[in-house]
Protein backbone atom coordinates (compact mmCIF):
# COMPACT_ATOMS: atom_id res chain seq x y z
CA UNK A 1 0.00 0.00 0.00
CA UNK A 2 3.24 2.49 0.84
CA UNK A 3 4.23 1.85 -3.12
CA UNK A 4 0.68 2.37 -4.35
CA UNK A 5 0.15 5.56 -2.55
CA UNK A 6 3.64 6.95 -1.74
CA UNK A 7 3.31 9.73 -4.10
CA UNK A 8 0.35 11.29 -2.33
CA UNK A 9 2.34 11.76 0.87
CA UNK A 10 5.94 11.93 0.36
CA UNK A 11 7.03 15.38 0.41
CA UNK A 12 10.30 15.46 0.77
CA UNK A 13 13.60 13.44 0.75
CA UNK A 14 16.16 13.44 4.19
CA UNK A 15 19.59 10.98 2.78
CA UNK A 16 23.30 11.43 3.32
CA UNK A 17 24.74 11.26 0.19
CA UNK A 18 22.13 8.58 -0.75
CA UNK A 19 19.86 7.39 -3.16
CA UNK A 20 16.41 6.44 -1.28
CA UNK A 21 14.75 3.62 -3.20
CA UNK A 22 10.81 2.92 -2.19
CA UNK A 23 10.48 -0.70 -2.72
CA UNK A 24 12.90 -4.01 -2.20
CA UNK A 25 13.60 -4.28 -6.23
CA UNK A 26 15.73 -3.45 -8.86
CA UNK A 27 13.19 -1.57 -10.64
CA UNK A 28 11.65 0.07 -7.74
CA UNK A 29 11.41 3.95 -7.93
CA UNK A 30 14.19 5.66 -6.83
CA UNK A 31 14.53 9.54 -5.13
CA UNK A 32 17.52 11.30 -4.78
CA UNK A 33 18.42 15.04 -3.27
CA UNK A 34 20.50 16.21 -0.76
CA UNK A 35 19.61 16.75 3.01
CA UNK A 36 15.81 18.40 3.92
CA UNK A 37 15.44 18.70 -0.01
CA UNK A 38 11.95 19.23 -1.00
CA UNK A 39 11.13 16.65 -4.27
CA UNK A 40 8.17 16.59 -6.69
CA UNK A 41 6.69 13.38 -7.72
CA UNK A 42 5.22 12.90 -10.96
CA UNK A 43 2.36 10.68 -10.35
CA UNK A 44 2.72 8.53 -13.82
CA UNK A 45 6.12 8.07 -13.60
CA UNK A 46 5.77 6.84 -10.04
CA UNK A 47 2.92 4.70 -10.81
CA UNK A 48 4.97 3.31 -13.69
CA UNK A 49 8.01 2.31 -11.70
CA UNK A 50 6.09 1.05 -8.76
CA UNK A 51 4.20 -1.15 -11.20
CA UNK A 52 7.39 -2.14 -12.38
CA UNK A 53 8.92 -3.48 -9.28
CA UNK A 54 6.04 -6.26 -9.30
CA UNK A 55 8.18 -8.20 -11.93
CA UNK A 56 10.56 -10.25 -10.15
CA UNK A 57 7.77 -11.69 -8.19
CA UNK A 58 6.46 -13.77 -11.52
CA UNK A 59 9.30 -16.02 -11.82
CA UNK A 60 8.10 -17.86 -8.12
CA UNK A 61 4.69 -18.28 -9.99
CA UNK A 62 3.97 -21.82 -10.57
CA UNK A 63 0.86 -21.33 -13.24
CA UNK A 64 2.33 -18.91 -15.50
CA UNK A 65 0.83 -19.78 -18.70
CA UNK A 66 -2.79 -18.84 -17.67
CA UNK A 67 -1.67 -15.62 -16.01
CA UNK A 68 0.34 -14.67 -19.60
CA UNK A 69 -2.76 -15.77 -21.27
CA UNK A 70 -4.82 -13.16 -19.23
CA UNK A 71 -1.75 -10.45 -19.81
CA UNK A 72 -2.45 -10.97 -23.37
CA UNK A 73 -5.69 -10.56 -23.01
CA UNK A 74 -5.53 -7.25 -21.72
CA UNK A 75 -2.68 -6.12 -23.98
CA UNK A 76 -4.68 -7.07 -26.55
CA UNK A 77 -7.14 -3.80 -26.22
CA UNK A 78 -3.99 -1.40 -26.72
CA UNK A 79 -3.67 -3.51 -30.10
CA UNK A 80 -4.58 -0.97 -32.83
CA UNK A 81 -6.04 -3.93 -34.80
CA UNK A 82 -8.45 -5.09 -32.33
CA UNK A 83 -11.61 -3.40 -31.85
CA UNK A 84 -12.06 -0.92 -28.98
CA UNK A 85 -12.63 -1.91 -25.76
CA UNK A 86 -12.79 0.51 -22.58
CA UNK A 87 -11.88 -2.32 -20.41
CA UNK A 88 -12.35 -6.21 -19.30
CA UNK A 89 -13.49 -8.22 -16.00
CA UNK A 90 -11.60 -10.68 -15.00
CA UNK A 91 -11.92 -13.39 -12.60
CA UNK A 92 -9.60 -16.09 -11.27
CA UNK A 93 -10.39 -19.99 -10.24
CA UNK A 94 -7.51 -21.80 -9.01
CA UNK A 95 -7.83 -25.15 -7.20
CA UNK A 96 -5.46 -28.59 -7.46
CA UNK A 97 -6.94 -29.83 -10.39
CA UNK A 98 -7.36 -26.49 -12.87
CA UNK A 99 -6.53 -22.56 -13.18
CA UNK A 100 -9.91 -20.83 -14.38
CA UNK A 101 -9.89 -17.63 -15.59
CA UNK A 102 -12.76 -16.02 -17.44
CA UNK A 103 -12.97 -12.93 -19.60
CA UNK A 104 -15.72 -10.67 -19.70
CA UNK A 105 -15.74 -7.91 -22.40
CA UNK A 106 -16.42 -4.47 -21.87
CA UNK A 107 -20.15 -4.74 -24.11
CA UNK A 108 -21.18 -8.15 -21.98
CA UNK A 109 -21.44 -9.47 -25.76
CA UNK A 110 -18.26 -12.26 -25.12
CA UNK A 111 -17.45 -14.56 -22.43
CA UNK A 112 -14.15 -16.07 -22.74
CA UNK A 113 -12.97 -18.69 -20.16
CA UNK A 114 -9.79 -20.49 -20.01
CA UNK A 115 -9.17 -24.18 -18.40
CA UNK A 116 -5.88 -24.92 -17.74
CA UNK A 117 -6.06 -28.25 -16.71
CA UNK A 118 -2.33 -28.90 -14.14
CA UNK A 119 -2.20 -32.62 -15.02
CA UNK A 120 -1.75 -34.04 -18.58
CA UNK A 121 -5.21 -35.94 -18.65
CA UNK A 122 -7.72 -35.19 -21.13
CA UNK A 123 -10.31 -32.60 -20.51
CA UNK A 124 -13.41 -35.45 -19.18
CA UNK A 125 -16.76 -34.81 -17.67
CA UNK A 126 -15.34 -33.25 -13.92
CA UNK A 127 -13.66 -30.90 -16.09
CA UNK A 128 -16.45 -29.86 -17.87
CA UNK A 129 -19.20 -29.56 -15.22
CA UNK A 130 -16.54 -27.15 -13.62
CA UNK A 131 -16.69 -25.05 -16.58
CA UNK A 132 -20.40 -24.57 -17.02
CA UNK A 133 -20.82 -23.74 -13.47
CA UNK A 134 -18.97 -21.16 -13.93
CA UNK A 135 -20.31 -20.52 -17.46
CA UNK A 136 -24.01 -20.07 -15.62
CA UNK A 137 -23.53 -16.96 -14.36
CA UNK A 138 -21.99 -15.38 -17.08
CA UNK A 139 -24.24 -16.95 -20.45
CA UNK A 140 -27.23 -14.57 -21.38
CA UNK A 141 -27.38 -14.34 -25.01
CA UNK A 142 -23.44 -14.34 -24.83
CA UNK A 143 -21.24 -15.56 -27.75
CA UNK A 144 -19.06 -18.12 -25.33
CA UNK A 145 -15.33 -19.31 -26.11
CA UNK A 146 -13.62 -22.24 -24.13
CA UNK A 147 -10.00 -22.60 -24.48
CA UNK A 148 -8.24 -25.93 -22.77
CA UNK A 149 -4.76 -27.10 -23.11
CA UNK A 150 -5.17 -30.48 -23.08
CA UNK A 151 -6.70 -32.87 -25.31
CA UNK A 152 -10.52 -33.24 -24.91
CA UNK A 153 -11.47 -36.81 -24.14
CA UNK A 154 -14.19 -38.79 -27.12
CA UNK A 155 -16.97 -38.76 -24.65
CA UNK A 156 -16.53 -35.06 -24.14
CA UNK A 157 -16.30 -34.01 -27.93
CA UNK A 158 -19.11 -36.29 -28.64
CA UNK A 159 -21.15 -34.01 -26.00
CA UNK A 160 -19.66 -30.48 -26.91
CA UNK A 161 -20.75 -31.80 -30.54
CA UNK A 162 -23.97 -32.75 -29.90
CA UNK A 163 -25.04 -29.53 -27.69
CA UNK A 164 -23.72 -27.02 -30.06
CA UNK A 165 -26.14 -28.27 -32.38
CA UNK A 166 -29.02 -28.36 -29.88
CA UNK A 167 -29.57 -32.15 -29.95
CA UNK A 168 -30.26 -32.96 -26.72
CA UNK A 169 -32.39 -36.38 -27.65
CA UNK A 170 -29.77 -38.49 -27.00
CA UNK A 171 -29.17 -41.40 -23.83
CA UNK A 172 -26.54 -38.37 -23.34
CA UNK A 173 -29.27 -36.42 -21.90
CA UNK A 174 -32.96 -37.23 -19.97
CA UNK A 175 -36.24 -34.79 -20.40
CA UNK A 176 -35.52 -32.69 -18.02
CA UNK A 177 -31.60 -33.08 -16.80
CA UNK A 178 -28.36 -34.02 -18.82
CA UNK A 179 -27.16 -37.34 -16.59
CA UNK A 180 -23.70 -36.72 -18.00
CA UNK A 181 -23.16 -33.23 -16.28
CA UNK A 182 -26.00 -33.12 -14.27
CA UNK A 183 -27.69 -29.43 -15.58
CA UNK A 184 -30.83 -29.06 -16.50
CA UNK A 185 -31.55 -28.96 -20.28
CA UNK A 186 -32.72 -25.48 -20.81
CA UNK A 187 -29.50 -23.97 -18.82
CA UNK A 188 -27.11 -26.12 -21.34
CA UNK A 189 -28.89 -24.90 -24.46
CA UNK A 190 -28.04 -21.33 -23.76
CA UNK A 191 -24.86 -22.48 -22.76
CA UNK A 192 -23.98 -24.41 -25.87
CA UNK A 193 -26.49 -21.85 -28.25
CA UNK A 194 -23.50 -19.99 -29.48
CA UNK A 195 -20.18 -21.77 -28.21
CA UNK A 196 -16.58 -22.28 -29.75
CA UNK A 197 -14.02 -24.71 -28.15
CA UNK A 198 -10.59 -24.92 -28.96
CA UNK A 199 -7.31 -25.59 -27.74
CA UNK A 200 -4.69 -23.06 -26.08
CA UNK A 201 -2.00 -24.37 -28.57
CA UNK A 202 -4.43 -23.20 -31.71
CA UNK A 203 -5.82 -20.16 -29.83
CA UNK A 204 -5.36 -16.53 -31.35
CA UNK A 205 -5.91 -14.75 -28.33
CA UNK A 206 -2.77 -16.44 -27.07
CA UNK A 207 0.78 -15.25 -28.31
CA UNK A 208 1.96 -17.77 -30.88
CA UNK A 209 5.65 -16.73 -29.99
CA UNK A 210 5.80 -18.09 -26.09
CA UNK A 211 6.18 -21.57 -25.48
CA UNK A 212 7.48 -23.47 -22.36
CA UNK A 213 11.03 -23.13 -23.65
CA UNK A 214 10.66 -18.85 -22.88
CA UNK A 215 7.78 -18.83 -20.34
CA UNK A 216 10.50 -17.09 -17.84
CA UNK A 217 12.07 -14.80 -20.46
CA UNK A 218 8.70 -12.59 -21.54
CA UNK A 219 9.42 -9.03 -20.64
CA UNK A 220 9.65 -7.11 -17.29
CA UNK A 221 6.15 -5.38 -18.39
CA UNK A 222 4.26 -8.07 -18.83
CA UNK A 223 5.78 -10.62 -16.07
CA UNK A 224 4.34 -7.21 -13.95
CA UNK A 225 1.35 -6.60 -14.92
CA UNK A 226 0.44 -10.52 -14.63
CA UNK A 227 1.03 -9.87 -11.06
CA UNK A 228 -1.03 -7.43 -11.41
CA UNK A 229 -3.68 -9.60 -12.14
CA UNK A 230 -2.88 -11.69 -9.67
CA UNK A 231 -3.09 -9.41 -7.12
CA UNK A 232 -6.20 -8.02 -7.91
CA UNK A 233 -7.87 -11.27 -7.86
CA UNK A 234 -7.08 -11.78 -4.16
CA UNK A 235 -9.04 -8.68 -3.46
CA UNK A 236 -12.03 -9.27 -5.37
CA UNK A 237 -13.98 -11.97 -6.99
CA UNK A 238 -14.53 -10.22 -10.36
CA UNK A 239 -12.00 -7.12 -11.19
CA UNK A 240 -11.24 -4.80 -13.69
CA UNK A 241 -8.61 -3.48 -16.17
CA UNK A 242 -9.28 -0.45 -17.75
CA UNK A 243 -7.53 0.73 -20.98
CA UNK A 244 -6.47 4.17 -19.68
CA UNK A 245 -4.37 1.73 -16.95
CA UNK A 246 -2.28 0.25 -19.39
CA UNK A 247 -1.74 3.59 -20.93
CA UNK A 248 -0.38 4.91 -17.68
CA UNK A 249 1.81 1.50 -16.73
CA UNK A 250 2.93 2.13 -20.82
CA UNK A 251 4.75 5.24 -19.34
CA UNK A 252 2.33 7.16 -21.98
CA UNK A 253 0.28 10.58 -21.83
CA UNK A 254 -1.79 9.26 -24.65
CA UNK A 255 -2.75 6.07 -26.47
CA UNK A 256 -1.22 7.98 -29.59
CA UNK A 257 2.45 7.66 -27.80
CA UNK A 258 1.58 3.90 -27.55
CA UNK A 259 1.14 3.53 -31.63
CA UNK A 260 1.58 6.97 -33.21
CA UNK A 261 1.36 5.66 -36.47
CA UNK A 262 -1.29 2.44 -36.39
CA UNK A 263 -1.85 0.59 -39.83
CA UNK A 264 -4.40 1.81 -42.00
CA UNK A 265 -4.30 -1.08 -44.47
CA UNK A 266 -7.95 -2.11 -46.27
CA UNK A 267 -9.62 -4.70 -44.37
CA UNK A 268 -9.84 -7.03 -47.80
CA UNK A 269 -6.86 -9.27 -47.94
CA UNK A 270 -6.20 -12.63 -50.55
CA UNK A 271 -6.33 -16.10 -48.57
CA UNK A 272 -3.14 -16.71 -49.64
CA UNK A 273 0.27 -15.37 -51.01
CA UNK A 274 0.89 -15.43 -55.06
CA UNK A 275 3.39 -17.65 -56.43
CA UNK A 276 6.10 -14.96 -57.51
CA UNK A 277 5.29 -13.15 -53.89
CA UNK A 278 6.13 -16.39 -52.45
CA UNK A 279 9.28 -17.09 -54.43
CA UNK A 280 10.69 -14.34 -53.00
CA UNK A 281 9.84 -14.23 -49.48
CA UNK A 282 11.34 -17.60 -49.45
CA UNK A 283 14.78 -16.15 -51.03
CA UNK A 284 14.49 -13.67 -48.29
CA UNK A 285 13.61 -15.99 -45.72
CA UNK A 286 17.19 -18.40 -46.42
CA UNK A 287 19.12 -15.54 -46.98
CA UNK A 288 18.39 -13.32 -43.63
CA UNK A 289 19.48 -10.49 -45.35
CA UNK A 290 18.29 -6.76 -45.37
CA UNK A 291 16.55 -6.25 -48.97
CA UNK A 292 13.93 -4.24 -51.04
CA UNK A 293 11.12 -5.83 -52.57
CA UNK A 294 9.74 -2.90 -55.65
CA UNK A 295 7.11 -2.82 -58.27
CA UNK A 296 5.12 -0.78 -59.88
CA UNK A 297 1.82 0.26 -58.28
CA UNK A 298 -1.06 -1.54 -57.30
CA UNK A 299 1.07 -5.20 -58.02
CA UNK A 300 0.49 -6.61 -54.56
CA UNK A 301 3.96 -5.04 -52.67
CA UNK A 302 1.53 -4.70 -49.02
CA UNK A 303 -0.97 -7.50 -49.24
CA UNK A 304 2.73 -9.51 -49.91
CA UNK A 305 3.89 -7.68 -46.57
CA UNK A 306 1.05 -8.62 -45.14
CA UNK A 307 0.65 -12.27 -45.54
CA UNK A 308 4.30 -12.76 -45.15
CA UNK A 309 3.45 -14.26 -41.94
CA UNK A 310 1.66 -17.23 -43.54
CA UNK A 311 5.17 -18.42 -44.58
CA UNK A 312 7.28 -17.23 -42.06
CA UNK A 313 8.23 -20.32 -39.49
CA UNK A 314 5.70 -20.33 -36.56
CA UNK A 315 9.14 -19.66 -34.13
CA UNK A 316 9.69 -16.30 -35.98
CA UNK A 317 8.16 -13.01 -35.93
CA UNK A 318 7.54 -10.42 -38.33
CA UNK A 319 5.98 -6.82 -37.78
CA UNK A 320 4.59 -4.57 -41.10
CA UNK A 321 5.19 -0.92 -40.81
CA UNK A 322 2.98 1.40 -42.52
CA UNK A 323 4.11 4.70 -44.19
CA UNK A 324 1.58 5.41 -46.63
CA UNK A 325 -1.01 5.20 -44.27
CA UNK A 326 -3.82 5.60 -46.76
CA UNK A 327 -2.62 8.73 -47.54
CA UNK A 328 -1.63 10.18 -44.35
CA UNK A 329 2.00 9.94 -44.92
CA UNK A 330 1.99 13.86 -46.41
CA UNK A 331 -0.77 14.80 -43.87
CA UNK A 332 0.90 17.83 -41.88
CA UNK A 333 -0.29 16.94 -38.38
CA UNK A 334 -0.18 12.71 -39.39
CA UNK A 335 3.04 12.65 -40.82
CA UNK A 336 4.79 8.72 -40.48
CA UNK A 337 8.09 9.45 -41.40
CA UNK A 338 9.51 10.56 -38.30
CA UNK A 339 12.09 8.68 -36.22
CA UNK A 340 9.82 9.04 -33.03
CA UNK A 341 6.83 7.48 -34.42
CA UNK A 342 8.05 4.40 -37.13
CA UNK A 343 10.33 3.25 -33.73
CA UNK A 344 7.84 3.32 -31.24
CA UNK A 345 4.81 2.16 -33.43
CA UNK A 346 7.31 -0.74 -34.43
CA UNK A 347 8.59 -1.76 -30.57
CA UNK A 348 5.45 -1.46 -29.30
CA UNK A 349 4.07 -4.03 -31.30
CA UNK A 350 6.11 -6.36 -30.05
CA UNK A 351 5.70 -5.06 -26.71
CA UNK A 352 2.10 -5.98 -26.20
CA UNK A 353 3.26 -9.56 -26.97
CA UNK A 354 5.88 -9.95 -24.23
CA UNK A 355 8.85 -9.67 -26.77
CA UNK A 356 10.36 -6.44 -25.30
CA UNK A 357 9.63 -3.92 -22.98
CA UNK A 358 7.69 -0.41 -24.09
CA UNK A 359 8.95 2.07 -26.33
CA UNK A 360 7.80 5.80 -25.61
CA UNK A 361 9.20 8.60 -26.79
CA UNK A 362 8.92 11.64 -24.99
CA UNK A 363 11.91 13.59 -24.18
CA UNK A 364 14.14 11.30 -25.76
CA UNK A 365 16.41 12.60 -28.49
CA UNK A 366 17.29 10.57 -31.52
CA UNK A 367 20.27 9.38 -29.82
CA UNK A 368 18.56 7.66 -27.11
CA UNK A 369 15.52 6.40 -28.97
CA UNK A 370 17.36 4.79 -31.30
CA UNK A 371 19.41 2.93 -28.24
CA UNK A 372 16.57 2.21 -26.93
CA UNK A 373 15.14 0.92 -30.02
CA UNK A 374 17.86 -1.05 -30.67
CA UNK A 375 17.94 -2.57 -27.31
CA UNK A 376 14.12 -3.83 -28.01
CA UNK A 377 14.73 -5.48 -31.10
CA UNK A 378 17.85 -7.45 -29.45
CA UNK A 379 15.51 -8.19 -26.36
CA UNK A 380 13.12 -9.68 -29.12
CA UNK A 381 15.36 -11.84 -30.61
CA UNK A 382 16.71 -13.07 -27.73
CA UNK A 383 13.55 -13.82 -26.37
CA UNK A 384 12.54 -15.53 -29.68
CA UNK A 385 16.08 -18.02 -30.10
CA UNK A 386 14.87 -18.80 -26.41
CA UNK A 387 12.04 -20.96 -28.10
CA UNK A 388 14.29 -22.02 -31.85
CA UNK A 389 17.60 -20.79 -32.48
CA UNK A 390 16.80 -20.63 -35.65
CA UNK A 391 14.08 -17.92 -34.93
CA UNK A 392 14.57 -14.77 -36.70
CA UNK A 393 12.76 -11.12 -36.56
CA UNK A 394 11.17 -10.15 -39.60
CA UNK A 395 10.41 -5.66 -39.90
CA UNK A 396 8.50 -4.81 -42.85
CA UNK A 397 8.48 -1.25 -44.15
CA UNK A 398 6.13 -1.03 -46.03
CA UNK A 399 5.41 1.96 -48.80
CA UNK A 400 9.25 3.51 -47.59
CA UNK A 401 9.88 5.73 -50.45
CA UNK A 402 6.61 7.74 -49.70
CA UNK A 403 8.21 7.72 -46.38
CA UNK A 404 11.37 9.75 -48.17
CA UNK A 405 9.04 11.88 -50.10
CA UNK A 406 7.48 12.94 -47.34
CA UNK A 407 10.48 13.90 -45.33
CA UNK A 408 12.14 15.77 -48.56
CA UNK A 409 8.92 17.88 -48.69
CA UNK A 410 9.46 19.39 -45.32
CA UNK A 411 13.37 19.08 -45.45
CA UNK A 412 13.46 16.38 -42.91
CA UNK A 413 15.16 12.71 -42.31
CA UNK A 414 13.03 9.48 -42.40
CA UNK A 415 14.91 6.50 -40.23
CA UNK A 416 13.90 4.71 -43.17
CA UNK A 417 16.83 4.18 -45.02
CA UNK A 418 19.07 4.14 -42.35
CA UNK A 419 17.15 1.11 -40.83
CA UNK A 420 17.42 -0.56 -44.17
CA UNK A 421 21.01 0.35 -44.90
CA UNK A 422 22.52 0.57 -41.25
CA UNK A 423 20.61 -1.66 -38.95
CA UNK A 424 22.81 -5.00 -39.13
CA UNK A 425 21.52 -6.94 -36.14
CA UNK A 426 22.13 -10.86 -35.91
CA UNK A 427 18.19 -12.44 -36.04
CA UNK A 428 16.87 -8.96 -37.37
CA UNK A 429 15.85 -8.64 -41.04
CA UNK A 430 14.44 -5.59 -42.60
CA UNK A 431 12.44 -5.55 -45.88
CA UNK A 432 11.67 -1.91 -47.53
CA UNK A 433 8.49 -2.15 -50.23
CA UNK A 434 8.66 0.76 -52.69
CA UNK A 435 8.06 1.10 -56.27
CA UNK A 436 10.73 0.23 -58.59
CA UNK A 437 11.09 4.00 -60.07
CA UNK A 438 11.68 5.05 -56.52
CA UNK A 439 13.81 2.61 -55.62
CA UNK A 440 16.81 4.80 -55.67
CA UNK A 441 15.73 7.38 -53.31
CA UNK A 442 16.37 4.32 -50.64
CA UNK A 443 19.59 5.33 -51.52
CA UNK A 444 20.40 1.38 -50.91
CA UNK A 445 24.15 -0.02 -49.99
CA UNK A 446 25.65 -2.34 -51.37
CA UNK A 447 24.40 -5.78 -50.31
CA UNK A 448 21.11 -5.07 -50.06
CA UNK A 449 19.11 -7.26 -52.23
CA UNK A 450 16.63 -6.25 -54.55
CA UNK A 451 13.56 -8.38 -55.57
CA UNK A 452 11.05 -7.12 -58.64
CA UNK A 453 7.45 -8.33 -57.77
CA UNK A 454 5.94 -9.36 -61.47
CA UNK A 455 1.93 -8.60 -61.91
CA UNK A 456 -0.55 -11.06 -62.55
CA UNK A 457 0.19 -13.54 -65.55
CA UNK A 458 -2.18 -14.74 -67.72
CA UNK A 459 -3.42 -17.92 -65.36
CA UNK A 460 -3.49 -15.08 -62.41
CA UNK A 461 -5.92 -12.58 -64.32
CA UNK A 462 -8.11 -15.22 -65.46
CA UNK A 463 -8.76 -16.87 -62.14
CA UNK A 464 -9.64 -12.72 -61.09
CA UNK A 465 -11.69 -12.35 -63.49
CA UNK A 466 -13.82 -15.71 -62.89
CA UNK A 467 -14.23 -14.35 -59.36
CA UNK A 468 -16.39 -12.11 -60.18
CA UNK A 469 -17.51 -13.19 -63.89
CA UNK A 470 -18.27 -17.38 -63.34
CA UNK A 471 -19.15 -17.48 -67.30
CA UNK A 472 -15.74 -15.44 -68.95
CA UNK A 473 -13.54 -17.21 -71.07
CA UNK A 474 -10.30 -17.48 -71.98
CA UNK A 475 -10.57 -14.83 -74.43
CA UNK A 476 -12.26 -12.97 -71.92
CA UNK A 477 -9.53 -13.26 -69.88
CA UNK A 478 -6.48 -12.55 -72.45
CA UNK A 479 -8.04 -9.20 -72.95
CA UNK A 480 -8.61 -8.07 -69.53
CA UNK A 481 -4.55 -9.42 -69.08
CA UNK A 482 -3.70 -6.92 -72.21
CA UNK A 483 -5.69 -4.48 -71.31
CA UNK A 484 -4.65 -4.07 -67.66
CA UNK A 485 -1.41 -5.00 -67.92
CA UNK A 486 -2.22 -7.81 -65.45
CA UNK A 487 -1.99 -5.00 -62.67
CA UNK A 488 -4.47 -6.30 -59.67
CA UNK A 489 -5.32 -2.61 -59.04
CA UNK A 490 -6.33 -1.57 -62.15
CA UNK A 491 -8.66 -4.71 -62.52
CA UNK A 492 -9.96 -4.65 -59.21
CA UNK A 493 -11.02 -0.75 -60.34
CA UNK A 494 -11.83 -1.92 -63.42
CA UNK A 495 -14.48 -4.65 -61.76
CA UNK A 496 -16.06 -1.76 -59.00
CA UNK A 497 -17.29 0.40 -61.75
CA UNK A 498 -19.01 -2.25 -63.96
CA UNK A 499 -19.80 -5.35 -61.88
CA UNK A 500 -22.60 -6.33 -63.30
CA UNK A 501 -21.43 -6.02 -66.61
CA UNK A 502 -18.36 -7.92 -68.26
CA UNK A 503 -18.57 -6.43 -71.64
CA UNK A 504 -18.86 -3.11 -70.34
CA UNK A 505 -16.18 -3.30 -67.75
CA UNK A 506 -13.41 -4.60 -70.72
CA UNK A 507 -15.22 -1.60 -73.32
CA UNK A 508 -14.36 0.85 -70.66
CA UNK A 509 -10.98 -0.62 -70.05
CA UNK A 510 -9.70 -0.22 -73.52
CA UNK A 511 -8.42 0.32 -76.02
CA UNK A 512 -5.50 0.33 -74.90
CA UNK A 513 -3.10 -0.63 -71.80
CA UNK A 514 -4.22 1.38 -68.50
CA UNK A 515 -2.31 1.68 -66.08
CA UNK A 516 -3.43 2.77 -62.03
CA UNK A 517 -2.97 6.20 -62.50
CA UNK A 518 -4.89 6.30 -65.43
CA UNK A 519 -7.31 4.34 -63.75
CA UNK A 520 -7.56 6.84 -61.12
CA UNK A 521 -7.87 9.91 -63.86
CA UNK A 522 -10.99 8.47 -65.41
CA UNK A 523 -12.38 7.76 -62.36
CA UNK A 524 -11.70 11.42 -61.19
CA UNK A 525 -12.72 12.94 -64.17
CA UNK A 526 -16.03 10.52 -64.25
CA UNK A 527 -17.23 11.96 -60.67
CA UNK A 528 -15.93 15.96 -61.84
CA UNK A 529 -18.99 15.64 -64.97
CA UNK A 530 -21.15 13.54 -62.84
CA UNK A 531 -21.33 16.90 -60.95
CA UNK A 532 -21.47 19.32 -63.37
CA UNK A 533 -24.43 17.44 -65.06
CA UNK A 534 -26.30 17.14 -61.74
CA UNK A 535 -25.74 21.44 -61.68
CA UNK A 536 -26.55 24.48 -63.56
CA UNK A 537 -23.95 25.72 -66.21
CA UNK A 538 -22.86 28.55 -64.23
CA UNK A 539 -21.79 26.20 -61.50
CA UNK A 540 -19.55 23.93 -63.25
CA UNK A 541 -17.21 26.68 -63.04
CA UNK A 542 -16.85 26.52 -59.76
CA UNK A 543 -16.84 23.57 -59.50
CA UNK A 544 -13.08 23.53 -62.09
CA UNK A 545 -12.00 26.15 -59.54
CA UNK A 546 -12.52 23.74 -56.24
CA UNK A 547 -10.39 21.08 -58.14
CA UNK A 548 -7.69 23.57 -58.81
CA UNK A 549 -7.34 24.78 -55.47
CA UNK A 550 -7.87 21.17 -53.80
CA UNK A 551 -4.68 20.29 -55.92
CA UNK A 552 -3.21 22.90 -54.67
CA UNK A 553 -3.21 22.38 -51.25
CA UNK A 554 -1.65 19.47 -49.19
CA UNK A 555 -3.66 16.60 -48.29
CA UNK A 556 -6.02 15.79 -46.15
CA UNK A 557 -9.02 18.33 -46.72
CA UNK A 558 -11.77 17.11 -44.27
CA UNK A 559 -15.07 17.12 -45.96
CA UNK A 560 -16.46 19.49 -43.72
CA UNK A 561 -14.17 22.03 -44.78
CA UNK A 562 -14.41 21.20 -48.73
Amino acid sequence: MFLERAWLTVTKVIATGKAVAAGRDINAPVFTGDINAPVSIDQKSFEQATFLSQASAFDRCVNKVPLLWATRQCLKMLSPSERYQEKLEFKFIQNKISFMVLVLSSNSDDVKILYYKNSIEDINNDDLKNIIAELIKYSDDNAIQIIVNNEISQNVERYIEKAVKGDFSSKLFSKNKDSFTDFDIPILRNIFNNVKVERLDNNSDFSPYISSDNLGHVSEFTKALAIKLLSESSKKELFEIERHYLEVIFGAEHYNDIFPAPPKFDDLLPDQLREDQKAILTSILNKKKNSIIHASGGVGKTVMARLAKTVIPLHSCSVVYDCFGDGLYRSLNSSRHSIDKVLVQIVNELAINGLCEPLVASNKDKERLMQEFISCIESSINFLKKRNEQANLYIFIDAADNAVMAAKERAENTVVSELLNSLMIEGCTIIALCRTERVELLNPREGIQQFELSSFNEKESFSHLKSHFPKATLEHAKEFHRLSGGNPRVQAYAINDFPQSLNEMLENLGPTLTTVDEQIEVQLNKAIERLKNERVKSEANKIDLICTALASLPPFITIDVI
